[in-house]
């Protein structure tokens, strides 16, 4: 009986691992396939974070602006 009582009590001594919260969504790894210009067989593979992919998107429309390839009117989403 004592021994039992002595190794309940030295279980509640021993700390709980607390839960790792999940990473935010915007530093979670994005992988896309990307086919590379002039082959239609050759796919590099890219992984990003959502931000990153965010900044990307839009650096490619301002460049698409400036070129004069794309309207102004047009909404990024």
């Amino acid at each position: 009986m004592l021994l039992t009582s002595a190794f309940l009590l030295s279980l509640a001594a021993v700390p709980v691992m607390a839960e790792q919260p999940a990473k935010p969504e915007s530093e979670k790894k994005i992988c896309k396939a990307v086919t590379s210009t002039g082959s239609r067989m050759a796919r590099d593979r890219i992984c990003k974070t959502k931000a990153e992919w965010d900044a990307a998107r839009k650096i490619d429309i301002e460049d698409a602006r400036k070129r004069g390839s794309m309207p102004e009117a047009t909404s990024v989403r």
